[in-house]
């Protein structure tokens, strides 16, 4: 993206391009909390957010993101600490450079480090809107091409693939090739758990090795929360009945699985 290409710029700070947000002042503002308080449960109560909504946001910018931005320290989600990585602290800082230097001429931006691309492909990835829970971003590592249908496999990171099956017309208007940027959405209750650090053997082409980091168990359904290698996150929504069977746990090993025909494939703004 062009410094040119944006279409209004005002303060404080936010950007627009094409007429939508790409970046939310609460994002920036929960980051900044997060680096002054080294809580999450504190920094989202001076932005003010739920606690809840705090995480979801966060799990939305790693997953969008090419490092993790948000880390957790020895003690996991409820007895450690909550911090910002080296690169989520380079984001900060370049942000803070542009509220900063947005009022000089556009040509200002050659002079902000860290790289302005990378900051630019985090916060377009943030307006996206989706009913799809799992967001992933991912560079194309293979196309398969068949008589009707395109497989196409995305690398997301530490040696993690998904599998798409799309038809051909859709790889054709999306042009995509080995090397292309894409985002993987994947419905949350299309994502089947197998508890246990053993593979299953099991029909659906994407089989994802990962860790229960959080269980929500409402009255009929519940969400559970998966890492995957990296610091990824996978959302799962299973019901009461499922949930009592697999006696999912906080920090257990789990398989999340799920078939290439429930995969959808976009492209970056």
């Amino acid at each position: 993206m062009s410094p040119g290409s944006f279409e209004h710029l005002a303060a404080p700070l936010w950007l627009l391009f094409a007429g939508r947000d790409l970046i939310m002042g609460k994002a920036i503002e929960l980051l900044r909390q997060i680096d002054s308080k080294g809580s999450l449960s504190k920094a989202a109560e001076a932005v003010p957010m739920s606690y809840k909504s705090a995480w979801d946001l966060i799990y939305r910018i790693n997953n969008i993101s090419a490092h993790p931005v948000v880390v957790t320290t020895t003690g996991g989600r409820h007895g450690g600490g909550t911090q910002l990585s080296e690169y989520g602290k380079s984001l900060l800082v370049l942000y803070s450079s542009l509220e900063r230097s947005y009022e000089k001429a556009f040509s200002a931006f050659e002079d902000v480090k860290p790289d302005t691309e990378h900051f630019f492909k985090l916060v377009k990835g943030l307006c996206m809107k989706t009913s799809a829970r799992n967001q992933l971003a991912g560079i194309v590592k293979k196309v398969i091409r068949g008589m009707i249908n395109s497989e196409i496999v995305v690398d997301i990171g530490d040696n993690v693939d998904i599998v798409a099956l799309i038809t051909n017309e859709s790889c054709d208007d999306l042009s995509l090739v080995p090397g292309k940027e894409a985002i993987v959405l994947v419905k949350a209750p299309a994502v089947i758990l197998f508890p246990g650090i053993a593979p299953v053997k099991c029909s659906a082409e994407n089989m994802l090795a990962g860790k229960v980091i959080e269980v929500r168990m409402g009255n009929v359904n519940g969400e559970v929360i998966i890492e995957l290698p990296g610091g990824k996150i996978l959302t799962s929504v299973i019901t009461m009945e499922s949930g009592k069977s697999l006696g999912l746990r906080e920090g257990e090993p789990v398989w999340a699985g799920f078939s290439a025909q429930q995969v959808i494939l976009a492209l970056p703004m």
